[in-house]
């Protein structure tokens, strides 16, 4: 378990502002006109009517999501009388965060991409989780892949976990005689997946991949999608004993025979298989998960469990399962993070409100379906995990598919581990691409893959046992 404790020494400060314009004199800059660089003028932080000394959280996600954080704040509002301000950024957050942080004017806290919360956290810019010790008894006893180290003993953590599985329509399934497991010990091994992928798979007429006659440009129905996305591909290479990267995080491991293996496996489910759209028959399928499940172009799509939320109001079959496995188990956990910028002038009052977003009894993302708790008791604790799972968006297997496998099993992502991992996830993406299309075998890719990230390649943040 990953108990928060006080660090010993003194927390490093943060870096010297110099001239650093107040908040209140940039909104009287922005309200007399002036103009400001259009990253930050875009931004609906900078409205002359905006109350300069609230608390401001900056976030990203769809209306539901602004809705439960909006809501949390006010409940924090409401209790301690701190005013807040929640600043929904829906599109191109990154950039817009890193023109506040650019100009020494971010916000008390807020969501962080992975890789950004890292970068800004070695250069100070981020309050340490593990100097607040149990003074917040919502940020202790944490999943330890949700916790993560710039330096050994400060860091950060994820504002949810997130997991990758199968959503399925179990009608189709069943009416195929495909009962994709929920059990991490009773996962389809790669052959009898493709197997169930096929019973899956029709034409026009009727015919799966394996029968003669079956016309692969008049695929009605594929078996599954999403299996080459490297959310789900990082799953895959775990469970077959492949790290992705080595110790120090200055190798890739694309060319060794387990991943290899892993990334033929899934080209041919595309090229060979036939039983998975390619990128380009992708476009004609589309859409998040409930909306590939409902249209009856695809019976099953590997995802986050993040999805969960879309399927609300929807009146369709649908499951989860866990994915395919190689042989060891393995569940990544996934989330962006929740960080408070140590310029805040108000520490103490925006730790109290982190500790409320982390919540899972008061922020209702954690019972929507769009998070899972961070807190490791809430795996274990049969009486939570009932009033977690009540909601109607949560389907039987559940339980098993995402709790147990999570409690089970779960790995940190090396999005947090990687130095600079947004540059190398790109990369990793591109190349990728072009086994997935099929131009390029796969064998060649993850070579081109060590090749292109030789010289990205920066090593891991430190971290010391916790």
């Amino acid at each position: 378990m990953a108990t928060i404790r006080p660090r010993t020494g003194i927390r490093p400060p943060a870096p010297p502002r110099g001239a650093r314009p107040s908040r209140r004199s940039l909104l009287g800059i922005a309200a007399a006109g002036i103009a400001l660089p259009p990253a930050l003028s875009g931004c609906s932080y900078f409205t002359a009517d905006t109350d300069p000394d609230a608390l401001r959280f900056t976030f990203w996600g769809s209306p539901e999501e602004k809705d439960a954080v909006t809501s949390v704040m006010d409940m924090y509002t409401g209790t301690s009388g701190v005013t807040t301000v929640a600043e929904h950024i829906p599109g191109d957050y990154a950039t817009k965060l890193n023109a506040l942080v650019a100009g020494n004017i971010e916000p008390d806290a807020g969501y962080l991409p992975e890789a950004m919360a890292m970068r800004l956290g070695a250069a100070g810019r981020i309050d340490d989780l593990f100097a607040q010790g149990d003074r917040y008894p919502k940020l202790t006893g944490l999943m330890p892949s949700a916790v993560h180290q710039w330096t050994p003993g400060s860091g950060t953590m994820q504002s949810a976990v997130e997991v990758i599985m199968l959503y399925i329509d179990p009608e189709v399934c069943a009416a195929a005689g495909v009962a994709p497991p929920t059990r991490l010990d009773e996962a389809f091994d790669p052959d009898g997946f493709v197997a169930a992928a096929d019973a899956l798979t029709v034409d026009r007429e009727g015919r799966h991949p394996s029968e003669a006659g079956f016309a692969p440009h008049s695929i009605e129905r594929y078996g599954i999608s999403g299996l080459s996305g490297t959310q789900s591909l990082y799953n895959l290479l775990h469970s077959n004993g492949c790290p992705v990267f080595d110790e120090a995080g200055t190798r890739s491991l694309f060319s060794t025979p387990e991943a290899v293996e892993v990334v033929t496996w899934v080209q041919e489910l595309i090229h060979e298989h036939r039983v998975m759209p390619s990128p380009a028959q992708m476009q004609s399928v589309g859409g998040d998960a409930p909306g590939q499940l409902g249209s009856g172009r695809v019976a099953m799509v590997s995802t986050g469990q993040w999805e969960l939320l879309n399927f609300t109001g929807t009146e369709m079959p649908y499951d989860v399962a866990v994915l395919p496995s190689f042989g060891q188990p393995a569940v990544m956990t996934y989330s962006g993070a929740n960080a408070v910028f140590s310029s805040s002038p108000r520490l103490e009052e925006t730790w109290e409100l982190m500790n409320m977003l982390a919540d899972p009894e008061v922020n209702p993302l954690f019972t929507n379906g769009l998070w899972m708790p961070v807190q490791e008791h809430c795996y274990r604790d049969e009486e939570f995990i009932a009033r977690w799972t009540s909601g109607e968006v949560y389907p039987p297997g559940y339980r098993e598919a995402c709790i147990d496998a999570t409690r089970e099993a779960a790995i940190p992502s090396p999005h947090y581990s990687i130095r600079d991992y947004d540059r190398i996830d790109t990369q990793i993406g591109n190349i990728l691409s072009s086994a997935w299309s099929g131009e390029t075998p796969a064998r060649e890719a993850c070579a081109a893959l060590d090749s292109q990230l030789e010289g990205l390649l920066q090593g891991r943040y430190e971290e010391a046992a916790l």
